[in-house]
Formats: C-alpha cells, sequence, structure tokens
C-alpha cells in the first residue's frame, strides 16, 4: 500500500537547525531600484569629476547635478546599496562643489604671483 503525501511529510524532523528554503519576508523580494539608480549616478558622476582635467572643466559641472540626482535616490534605497551610492555621491559631491566654486569665484588667482601691475 503507498504512503500518503501527508505521512511522508510528518516524517521529516521539523527540529532542524537550518530551513533548507528560508522564508521570504514581503519586503526582501525584488530589486532595490533607488540603491542601484543611485550607485549608477555616483559612478557617472565620478567619471564626469575624473574627466574635467581633460575637458577643460567642462564636465565638472555635470559632475555636481548627477552627484545631487544620486544621493536622492539613493536617500530612497535599502541595505548596503544605499550606504554605497550614498558614499560614492557624497565623495563627487563634494570635491565637484569646491572645483566649481573655485572655477566661477575665481579662488586662487594671483595666489602664485601677483596679478601683473598696469
Amino acid at each position: 500500500m503507498a504512503r500518503s503525501r501527508r505521512s511522508r511529510d510528518d516524517d521529516y524532523d521539523d527540529d532542524d537547525d537550518y530551513d533548507e528554503y528560508p522564508e521570504r519576508r514581503a519586503g526582501d523580494g525584488g530589486t532595490d531600484a533607488p540603491g542601484v539608480i543611485g550607485l549608477v549616478f555616483g559612478v557617472v558622476g565620478m567619471i564626469c569629476l575624473l574627466l574635467g582635467c581633460f575637458t577643460c572643466g567642462l564636465t565638472y559641472y555635470a559632475a555636481v547635478p548627477i552627484a545631487l540626482i544620486g544621493v536622492g535616490c539613493s536617500a530612497f534605497g535599502r541595505g548596503n546599496l544605499r550606504v554605497a551610492g550614498l558614499a560614492i555621491n557624497l565623495l563627487t559631491l563634494l570635491p565637484a562643489i569646491v572645483i566649481v566654486g573655485m572655477i566661477v569665484f575665481g579662488a586662487g588667482v594671483g595666489v602664485i604671483a601677483p596679478p601683473p601691475q598696469p
């Protein structure tokens, strides 16, 4: 006589130390889209920041809004992607703001040598 499915399931020990298939919580499923988007914006912003010396400073201006958008997206992420996105975007944003400020306000002009007198 064949054993029923119910009796086979009863033979397994319910007190195992581990679950073969751990249960997933409702909020854990899927991809962390804001975290991924924030991380992508951070990488693009960092590339713009690094390419600034080859583009006569034009990509410095692009790095600021890209990093700002990346910070905004990363703020809504979860877990490690949130931390990584915020870190790379803030490490891009702060130097980009300083460099753009130096370009716009002329910081450093005349520091090495005073301007010529007429």
